[in-house]
Protein backbone atom coordinates (compact mmCIF):
# COMPACT_ATOMS: atom_id res chain seq x y z
CA UNK A 1 0.00 0.00 0.00
CA UNK A 2 1.29 3.46 -0.95
CA UNK A 3 0.11 6.30 1.33
CA UNK A 4 0.30 10.10 1.21
CA UNK A 5 0.94 10.83 4.90
CA UNK A 6 3.51 13.60 5.47
CA UNK A 7 4.62 13.03 9.08
CA UNK A 8 7.30 10.38 9.48
CA UNK A 9 9.03 8.81 12.45
CA UNK A 10 11.77 6.21 12.04
CA UNK A 11 12.44 3.75 14.85
CA UNK A 12 15.95 2.29 14.78
CA UNK A 13 15.85 -0.99 16.69
CA UNK A 14 18.84 -3.03 17.82
CA UNK A 15 18.16 -6.16 19.84
CA UNK A 16 21.29 -5.43 21.90
CA UNK A 17 19.61 -2.27 23.16
CA UNK A 18 16.21 -3.80 23.92
CA UNK A 19 14.51 -2.82 27.16
CA UNK A 20 14.13 -6.54 27.81
CA UNK A 21 14.81 -9.80 25.98
CA UNK A 22 11.91 -12.14 26.76
CA UNK A 23 13.01 -15.31 24.95
CA UNK A 24 16.47 -14.64 23.65
CA UNK A 25 17.05 -12.06 20.96
CA UNK A 26 14.02 -13.11 18.89
CA UNK A 27 11.50 -11.67 21.35
CA UNK A 28 12.36 -8.17 22.56
CA UNK A 29 10.66 -5.23 24.25
CA UNK A 30 11.46 -1.60 23.38
CA UNK A 31 10.24 1.59 25.05
CA UNK A 32 8.96 4.35 22.74
CA UNK A 33 6.51 6.00 25.14
CA UNK A 34 7.32 9.56 24.05
CA UNK A 35 6.32 9.26 20.38
CA UNK A 36 4.40 12.42 19.33
CA UNK A 37 1.86 10.56 17.19
CA UNK A 38 -1.53 12.21 16.79
CA UNK A 39 -4.84 10.45 16.47
CA UNK A 40 -5.87 9.42 12.99
CA UNK A 41 -4.58 7.07 10.31
CA UNK A 42 -1.17 5.53 10.95
CA UNK A 43 0.85 3.49 8.48
CA UNK A 44 3.77 1.25 9.37
CA UNK A 45 6.52 -0.30 7.27
CA UNK A 46 9.71 -2.25 7.78
CA UNK A 47 12.26 -0.16 5.90
CA UNK A 48 15.25 -2.43 6.42
CA UNK A 49 16.42 -5.39 8.46
CA UNK A 50 19.68 -7.20 9.11
CA UNK A 51 19.17 -10.60 10.72
CA UNK A 52 21.99 -13.08 11.43
CA UNK A 53 21.59 -16.60 10.10
CA UNK A 54 22.53 -18.07 13.47
CA UNK A 55 19.47 -20.31 13.76
CA UNK A 56 19.75 -24.10 13.34
CA UNK A 57 17.75 -26.33 11.01
CA UNK A 58 17.15 -28.63 13.99
CA UNK A 59 16.11 -27.02 17.26
CA UNK A 60 13.55 -27.56 20.03
CA UNK A 61 10.71 -27.30 17.49
CA UNK A 62 11.75 -30.34 15.41
CA UNK A 63 14.19 -32.46 17.41
CA UNK A 64 11.92 -35.18 18.86
CA UNK A 65 11.92 -38.66 17.35
CA UNK A 66 9.53 -41.20 18.94
CA UNK A 67 9.59 -44.84 17.81
CA UNK A 68 9.14 -48.36 19.08
CA UNK A 69 10.92 -51.63 18.38
CA UNK A 70 8.75 -54.60 19.20
CA UNK A 71 6.98 -53.64 22.43
CA UNK A 72 9.65 -51.20 23.63
CA UNK A 73 9.27 -47.44 23.22
CA UNK A 74 12.19 -45.07 22.58
CA UNK A 75 12.64 -41.33 22.22
CA UNK A 76 15.55 -39.43 20.70
CA UNK A 77 16.07 -35.69 21.11
CA UNK A 78 18.32 -34.81 18.20
CA UNK A 79 20.90 -32.28 19.48
CA UNK A 80 20.26 -28.75 18.24
CA UNK A 81 22.60 -28.01 15.32
CA UNK A 82 22.79 -27.62 11.55
CA UNK A 83 22.58 -30.99 9.80
CA UNK A 84 22.78 -32.38 6.30
CA UNK A 85 21.80 -35.86 5.12
CA UNK A 86 25.17 -37.35 6.06
CA UNK A 87 25.69 -35.76 9.48
CA UNK A 88 22.14 -36.67 10.56
CA UNK A 89 22.62 -40.24 9.35
CA UNK A 90 25.84 -40.54 11.35
CA UNK A 91 24.15 -39.24 14.49
CA UNK A 92 21.04 -41.45 14.19
CA UNK A 93 23.12 -44.53 13.43
CA UNK A 94 25.24 -43.86 16.52
CA UNK A 95 22.21 -43.90 18.84
CA UNK A 96 19.95 -46.40 17.04
CA UNK A 97 22.47 -49.17 16.45
CA UNK A 98 21.81 -50.39 19.97
CA UNK A 99 18.20 -51.11 18.96
CA UNK A 100 19.34 -53.06 15.88
CA UNK A 101 18.89 -50.37 13.21
CA UNK A 102 20.83 -49.91 10.00
CA UNK A 103 20.23 -46.62 8.18
CA UNK A 104 21.10 -45.79 4.57
CA UNK A 105 20.48 -42.78 2.32
CA UNK A 106 19.67 -42.94 -1.39
CA UNK A 107 21.04 -39.81 -3.07
CA UNK A 108 19.04 -40.52 -6.24
CA UNK A 109 15.68 -40.41 -4.43
CA UNK A 110 16.71 -38.24 -1.43
CA UNK A 111 15.21 -40.75 0.99
CA UNK A 112 16.36 -42.61 4.09
CA UNK A 113 15.79 -46.33 4.58
CA UNK A 114 15.69 -47.89 8.04
CA UNK A 115 16.06 -51.64 8.52
CA UNK A 116 15.82 -53.83 11.60
CA UNK A 117 15.49 -57.55 12.32
CA UNK A 118 12.46 -56.70 14.49
CA UNK A 119 9.30 -54.87 13.51
CA UNK A 120 9.26 -51.17 14.41
CA UNK A 121 7.02 -48.10 14.31
CA UNK A 122 7.81 -44.41 13.83
CA UNK A 123 5.22 -42.60 15.93
CA UNK A 124 3.06 -39.64 14.95
CA UNK A 125 4.18 -37.75 18.08
CA UNK A 126 7.58 -37.20 16.43
CA UNK A 127 8.19 -33.64 15.22
CA UNK A 128 11.34 -34.34 13.17
CA UNK A 129 9.61 -36.04 10.25
CA UNK A 130 10.31 -33.20 7.79
CA UNK A 131 14.06 -33.78 7.91
CA UNK A 132 13.59 -37.56 7.81
CA UNK A 133 11.29 -37.39 4.79
CA UNK A 134 8.05 -38.57 6.39
CA UNK A 135 4.63 -36.91 6.47
CA UNK A 136 4.18 -35.04 9.73
CA UNK A 137 1.43 -36.21 12.07
CA UNK A 138 1.21 -39.76 10.70
CA UNK A 139 2.41 -43.10 12.08
CA UNK A 140 4.62 -45.38 9.97
CA UNK A 141 5.12 -49.11 10.46
CA UNK A 142 7.89 -51.22 9.02
CA UNK A 143 7.19 -53.87 6.39
CA UNK A 144 9.42 -56.94 6.61
CA UNK A 145 11.77 -54.97 8.86
CA UNK A 146 12.18 -52.08 6.40
CA UNK A 147 10.85 -48.53 6.25
CA UNK A 148 11.73 -45.93 3.60
CA UNK A 149 10.83 -42.24 3.69
CA UNK A 150 7.55 -41.62 1.91
CA UNK A 151 8.71 -38.07 1.04
CA UNK A 152 12.10 -36.57 0.24
CA UNK A 153 14.17 -35.27 3.14
CA UNK A 154 14.11 -31.51 3.74
CA UNK A 155 16.82 -29.74 5.73
CA UNK A 156 15.72 -26.28 4.59
CA UNK A 157 13.45 -26.04 7.63
CA UNK A 158 13.66 -22.24 8.04
CA UNK A 159 12.47 -20.71 4.78
CA UNK A 160 11.22 -17.28 5.84
CA UNK A 161 11.75 -14.83 8.68
CA UNK A 162 8.55 -13.05 9.68
CA UNK A 163 8.75 -9.78 11.63
CA UNK A 164 5.88 -9.38 14.07
CA UNK A 165 5.08 -6.34 16.22
CA UNK A 166 2.29 -7.48 18.51
CA UNK A 167 1.33 -3.91 19.52
CA UNK A 168 0.47 -2.93 15.95
CA UNK A 169 -2.66 -4.59 14.62
CA UNK A 170 -3.02 -4.41 10.83
CA UNK A 171 -5.46 -5.87 8.33
CA UNK A 172 -2.99 -8.59 7.30
CA UNK A 173 -3.95 -12.27 7.39
CA UNK A 174 -2.05 -15.54 7.52
CA UNK A 175 -3.05 -18.84 5.93
CA UNK A 176 -3.07 -20.67 9.28
CA UNK A 177 -6.75 -20.68 10.36
CA UNK A 178 -5.81 -21.69 13.91
CA UNK A 179 -3.29 -18.90 14.42
CA UNK A 180 -4.13 -15.94 12.24
CA UNK A 181 -1.63 -13.18 13.04
CA UNK A 182 -2.50 -9.62 11.94
CA UNK A 183 0.69 -8.24 13.51
CA UNK A 184 3.09 -9.71 10.93
CA UNK A 185 4.49 -6.83 8.89
CA UNK A 186 6.83 -8.56 6.45
CA UNK A 187 8.00 -12.02 5.39
CA UNK A 188 11.65 -12.17 4.36
CA UNK A 189 12.70 -15.23 2.31
CA UNK A 190 15.96 -16.94 3.24
CA UNK A 191 18.30 -16.36 0.31
CA UNK A 192 21.64 -16.62 2.12
CA UNK A 193 23.67 -19.50 3.46
CA UNK A 194 23.84 -20.53 7.10
CA UNK A 195 25.84 -18.24 9.39
CA UNK A 196 25.60 -15.30 7.00
CA UNK A 197 23.51 -12.13 7.41
CA UNK A 198 20.03 -11.87 5.91
CA UNK A 199 19.44 -8.32 4.65
CA UNK A 200 16.12 -6.78 3.65
CA UNK A 201 15.35 -3.43 2.02
CA UNK A 202 11.85 -2.09 1.38
CA UNK A 203 12.60 -1.09 -2.18
CA UNK A 204 8.96 -0.53 -3.21
CA UNK A 205 7.98 1.81 -0.37
CA UNK A 206 5.22 -0.52 0.83
CA UNK A 207 3.46 0.09 4.13
CA UNK A 208 0.50 -1.27 6.10
CA UNK A 209 -2.41 0.65 7.59
CA UNK A 210 -2.72 0.09 11.34
CA UNK A 211 -6.21 -0.75 12.54
CA UNK A 212 -5.32 -0.32 16.22
CA UNK A 213 -2.32 0.34 18.45
CA UNK A 214 -1.95 -1.31 21.85
CA UNK A 215 0.82 1.04 23.02
CA UNK A 216 4.31 2.18 22.11
CA UNK A 217 5.60 2.18 25.69
CA UNK A 218 6.36 -1.52 25.51
CA UNK A 219 6.81 -2.31 21.83
CA UNK A 220 7.22 -6.07 21.39
CA UNK A 221 9.10 -7.35 18.33
CA UNK A 222 9.29 -11.06 17.56
CA UNK A 223 11.06 -12.92 14.77
CA UNK A 224 9.16 -16.00 13.59
CA UNK A 225 9.62 -18.69 10.97
CA UNK A 226 7.14 -19.53 8.21
CA UNK A 227 5.17 -21.75 10.60
CA UNK A 228 4.77 -18.87 13.10
CA UNK A 229 7.22 -20.50 15.52
CA UNK A 230 9.65 -18.24 17.37
CA UNK A 231 13.15 -18.33 15.87
CA UNK A 232 16.09 -19.24 18.07
CA UNK A 233 18.95 -17.00 16.96
CA UNK A 234 21.29 -18.53 19.56
CA UNK A 235 22.14 -15.08 20.88
CA UNK A 236 22.61 -13.44 17.48
CA UNK A 237 21.56 -9.78 17.41
CA UNK A 238 19.52 -8.07 14.70
CA UNK A 239 18.77 -4.52 13.54
CA UNK A 240 15.48 -3.25 12.10
CA UNK A 241 14.28 0.15 10.93
CA UNK A 242 10.54 0.74 11.36
CA UNK A 243 8.86 3.72 9.74
CA UNK A 244 5.62 5.23 11.02
CA UNK A 245 3.65 7.66 8.83
CA UNK A 246 0.70 9.63 10.18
Amino acid sequence: MIHNKNNTINLYLNSKQALKQLQGTSNCLFDFAALPIEDGEIYVSIQSAQIPGTFYNVDTINQKFDYSVGATNYQILIPEANYNVNSLLVYLQSVMTAQGFTITFNSATNKYTFTNASSFIFKSSSNCFEILGFTEGLQFSSVAGTLTSNLVVNFFTIRNVLIEISNLITYNKTSNPDENNPSILVSIPITTSQNSVLSYQNGFGLSEKISSVANFASLQVRLLDQDLDLLDLNGGNWSIVIQLNY
